[in-house]
């Protein structure tokens, strides 16, 4: 599964530049409402990180691998399992980085950060696998369309939801 998502991603080399613009959004986003005494507003901004990745929709983008996948006997354990571990550490890399970035920026990061983002990586790696297992996207004509599929949104906003929650730590 690793293979084919590392070749995936290589193949699709515009999905590495999405994911670091939308990075480099929100650390913006982070950045800007710090100065406006929002607290913990970069816990809002991490929930957005999980609004773009590719890899949110790897299983509808390729109606071979659904038919491929369809096909296995253990499908769960073989592919949608070691598919949300990759995920989960997609999730914890970038939210990783964007502390990292938080931090170089000096701007504070505190305890419930690590909190969220350990949170927020296995809820959008949970859900995303749930998705992609009993929600495939199939009636799509060109890629761009399940970039334009409202479903990209329901992980960010649960995450910004649960952010709120955060807000008061």
């Amino acid at each position: 599964v690793l293979k084919y998502i590392l070749r995936y991603m290589a193949a699709n080399k515009a999905y590495l530049v999405s994911t670091a613009a939308i990075m480099a959004f929100c650390v913006y986003i982070a950045w800007s409402t710090s100065g406006m005494g929002l607290k913990n507003s970069s816990i809002m901004a991490m929930a957005l990180l999980s609004v773009n990745t590719p890899l949110a929709v790897i299983v509808s983008s390729s109606r071979t691998l659904k038919k491929k996948l369809c096909s296995m006997p253990d499908q769960f354990r073989g592919f949608y399992l070691p598919y949300g571990t990759v995920l989960f550490t997609f999730y914890i890399l970038s939210y990783s980085v964007f502390l990292l970035i938080l931090h170089f920026i000096n701007m504070e990061i505190k305890w419930v950060h690590f909190l969220a983002a350990v949170l927020f990586a296995l809820q959008a790696s949970v859900i995303t696998v749930f998705l992609e297992e009993k929600h495939t996207l199939t009636n799509w004509r060109t890629e761009p369309d399940l970039w334009h599929n409202p479903r990209k949104y329901i992980i960010p906003v649960i995450l910004a939801a649960e952010s709120m929650i955060f807000q008061l730590l």
